[in-house]
């Protein structure tokens, strides 16, 4: 079951699936399944890289990294890249969809005689730590259990540095604590050893990962990972010494993104390069050029000399990384990416990222929309093909409450507004002319008078419209539930609920369901339904009756809308 995705989608995604101002990302050029790719460019030697990712995936539990490692090796494989922040318990369901889908693909390379390994970027120098520790789990009753914090650590520090402490377990814990189900419990229980206080965000994310994915997990690369940094390192040295040209490529693709009236995911900042260095005390902070050298912003030390810079990446390039805007490019000349699995968020802001690639020299991957999904019990799968097959169709269920109502209350014979408007406007304007050939400054005042009447109308029939549609008080409770469901919050479930809450509940069945499901193509918002294994499995909220409306409906689900998405 699916429903169009263009109402989820920002405008320039939608823009680019519709075959519009593609030229926005050239270089890069988005890719469907069977068709082929470009021929392989030269790559750098990943020995080194594949031997350090295989002791790392050991370490972090995964099943089978060295079959991956070894495709990785050979200089004639296929890279298809995903990646996202090191999010709290997993980060949003996205995280899930992102990792499957890029295997996916690698798998749909392989089948085509080519070799390809999956690997996927676990984004540890991100500083933003209140986006990456940022969660919500719904709970039995009451609000869900949310975490938006966190201040515990030096401000700018890359969280693949930081400890999670007890927040995690903690949340796990009160969830255990609120449910009766002994399925859910023990799903929650099974991830407390993947987030022990003293593990880093990364390792944290990193063996929740092999956990949920099983033998599914494509091959996971921590950013600060050292045989990454050397690799990355005469990038990072290239892209300062065509600091100008970046600047200047960056600046004209800005400003054609905005002369076609769309709007830029990341704001410019012409004064600021998309460099970042961790300075003397740890913190992460970007780099500006400026005359005869370069400054850190809100750091001290005024201008330093660019030799001092080139220093470091000789030395130290672990404290360099790349900003949104130059990841991408970075990425893929030190990997030699094939295919890079985007999100929305990305995908937006690959129309700047874009006009990189040629100024480094670096060969473009082909692009690919990861899917989009949502996840319900087969029970609620049932009712949602119920009133699709009763003329509720999806996208109106997932639409604004608005159409919502006005479908309902179609269904239940309407409201008697909109066709006495009608009327009314018919008989209004018989006066128009009548009055004009009396004095024709009277027709300011007939058409005052008209819309004074028409907002009156409009709101009398947004309130006929709600009372029609809570006629049917069984299909209107049923519907608000799955509209809790689906969008928590108002937001699509897999931007809203983290990974966890879904591990917990489906167990195996998720990633069994989803792999065995997923369609890679990310025009259509897919509804899959894991397998049910009785009411241990339903969740938390399986006990609601169906007429029943609760605060909450009966799966409370849903995720944040980050930047990679």
């Amino acid at each position: 079951m699916r429903a169009p995705i263009d109402s989820f989608l920002p405008a320039l995604p939608l823009r680019f699936l519709a075959g519009a101002d593609l030229d926005l990302l050239d270089p890069l050029r988005l890719h469907e399944v069977g068709a082929p790719l470009p021929e392989l460019a030269g790559t750098a030697d990943r020995s080194g890289l594949a031997a350090a990712l295989l002791e790392r995936n050991r370490g972090w539990g995964h099943v089978a990294p060295h079959p991956l490692c070894e495709r990785l090796a050979d200089p004639a494989a296929r890279l298809v890249v995903t990646g996202q922040q090191a999010g709290l318990l997993g980060g949003p369901l996205y995280t899930l969809t992102k990792a499957l889908a890029a295997v996916r693909w690698a798998q749909h390379l392989g089948a085509d005689g080519e070799p390809a390994v999956a690997v996927f970027w676990i984004a540890t120098e991100d500083h933003d730590l209140a986006e990456v520790a940022r969660c919500y789990l719904p709970r039995p009753s009451g609000p869900p259990l949310c975490c938006d914090l966190d201040d515990r650590e030096p401000a700018l520090l890359p969280v693949g540095e930081m400890a999670i402490g007890d927040t995690a377990q903690r949340l796990l814990r009160e969830l255990q604590s609120e449910t009766s189900h002994p399925g859910y419990r023990s799903g929650l229980v099974g991830l407390e050893e993947c987030c022990r206080p003293e593990d880093t965000y990364g390792d944290a994310f990193a063996r929740l990962l092999t956990r949920v994915l099983g033998d599914r997990c494509p091959l996971l690369l921590d950013a600060r990972e050292p045989a990454l940094k050397q690799l990355e390192r005469p990038w990072l040295e290239r892209l300062v010494e065509r600091r100008t040209e970046i600047a200047s490529a960056l600046g004209a693709r800005e400003a054609e993104i905005i002369r076609r009236g769309l709007a830029l995911q990341v704001a410019a900042q012409p004064e600021w390069s998309p460099l970042f260095m961790v300075d003397d005390v740890g913190a992460r902070r970007k780099i500006g050029w400026r005359a005869g050298g370069f400054e850190l912003r809100g750091g001290e030390g005024g201008v330093r000399p660019l030799d001092e810079l080139f220093a470091i990446l000789a030395t130290r390039p672990d404290r360099v990384s790349p900003g949104a805007l130059a990841r991408p490019a970075i990425q893929d000349a030190a990997l030699g990416s094939s295919l890079f699995v985007v999100g929305p968020g990305e995908l937006s802001y690959m129309a700047q990222a874009a006009s990189i690639y040629p100024v480094l020299g670096v060969a473009p991957p082909r692009l690919a929309l990861r899917p989009q999904i949502m996840l319900v019990d087969p029970r609620r799968r049932d009712q949602i093909t119920e009133l699709v097959a009763e003329d509720l169709d999806l996208e109106t269920l997932l639409g604004t409450e608005d159409q919502l109502e006005e479908a309902l209350a179609r269904r239940a014979g309407g409201e008697p507004v909109s066709a006495a408007s009608a009327q009314m406007q018919a008989r209004f304007l018989e006066l128009r002319a009548p009055l004009r050939s009396l004095d024709p400054q009277l027709d300011a005042a007939w058409q005052k008078t008209w819309d004074q009447i028409e907002r009156s109308l409009a709101s009398l029939r947004g309130r006929a419209t709600k009372s029609a549609a809570r006629a049917d008080e069984v299909t209107r409770v049923r519907v608000t539930a799955l509209r809790e469901l689906c969008l928590p919050e108002g937001r699509l479930q897999e931007r809203r609920v983290t990974l966890a809450h879904f591990s917990a509940l489906y167990g195996d069945s998720l990633v069994e369901t989803v792999w065995r499901e997923l369609d890679l193509d990310p025009r259509f918002l897919q509804i899959l339904a894991p397998a049910d294994a009785g009411p241990e499995a339903a969740g938390p909220e399986a006990a609601v009756p169906e007429e029943e409306p609760g605060p909450q409906g009966p799966l409370v689900a849903g995720t944040v809308a980050g930047k990679n998405e």
